[in-house]
């Protein structure tokens, strides 16, 4: 995981260029979805963007992170204040969305295939 103030400036400096709509799920819990994209043909040398944040309030839950070394990191959920995902290129963008929407698809529906 890279922690330095590096790499945390260039993550706030490409989110602040992407356009974002914003929506509030609230049940027992309550969700804020932002997300954004910049449409670009090609990688992220070329500017496109795809930006996830969640802010999860009374969540409960865990997230595992498991990096290129099979180190792994896990969150308690509650303890978190968001989730935040910056992926770049367009191929990025339409895997996220696809993966997103298949994900949706499951946890609505209880589909039996992605």
């Amino acid at each position: 995981m890279c922690n330095d103030e590096k790499t945390l400036s260039v993550f706030n400096k490409e989110v602040q260029k992407i356009p974002k709509l914003e929506k509030v799920y609230n049940s027992a819990n309550i969700i804020n979805l932002t997300v954004g994209k910049i449409e670009s043909d090609g990688d992220w040398g070329h500017g496109g963007r795809s930006y996830i944040k969640l802010n999860c309030e009374c969540t409960a839950g865990m997230i595992l992170i498991t990096n290129s070394k099979d180190e792994k990191y896990i969150f308690d959920i509650s303890a978190l204040d968001s989730i935040e995902i910056l992926a770049g290129g367009e191929t990025e963008r339409q895997t996220l969305s696809d993966a997103m929407t298949d994900i949706g698809k499951y946890l609505k529906n209880g589909v039996k295939d992605l």
